[in-house]
């Protein structure tokens, strides 16, 4: 069992059936909602959204870029967690930072471009998507028809 099985059964079966051109459109749709609704206002997470967009390949170069802003906020997220722990923030910031990360996630494992890293980028997009899943997958679902 994959992870987005775990989230969706349905969507999951449908990825998996579906030809990679909608594959593609459906990671394109789950980023974009993740870029939403965590907030996500970086330059180079609205640069890799457009190439995407675009079908361009990423470059190694903007993968290692997307990798490390994805690292440097997991890392960031993990230290919220301790001050959360600590009292020191609350638990609305540290979640803020957890889903900026998963979302930059997502771009880079649609950097991929093979379905299995699709696939991990439409769970990452998921979980930065917030509570409503439902309508996260959805929207999902539908660029997979």
């Amino acid at each position: 069992m994959d992870r987005l099985e775990i989230l969706s059964s349905r969507v999951s079966e449908k990825f998996r059936l579906a030809p990679i051109s909608r594959q593609r459109a459906a990671c394109l749709a789950a980023c974009e909602i993740a870029i939403a609704a965590s907030k996500t206002e970086d330059p180079l997470a609205r640069e890799a959204l457009l190439q995407f967009r675009a079908g361009e390949s990423f470059t190694p170069e903007r993968k290692a870029q997307i990798d490390a802003q994805a690292a440097c906020l997991d890392q960031e997220y993990l230290d919220m967690q301790d001050a959360v722990d600590n009292g020191e923030t609350t638990a609305t910031n540290y979640l803020h930072i957890f889903a900026k990360a998963r979302a930059m996630a997502a771009l880079s494992f649609a950097a991929g471009n093979s379905p299995d890293a699709l696939r991990e980028a439409i769970y990452e997009a998921a979980i930065a998507a917030g509570d409503d899943k439902r309508q996260f997958f959805a929207i999902v679902e539908a660029k997979l028809a």
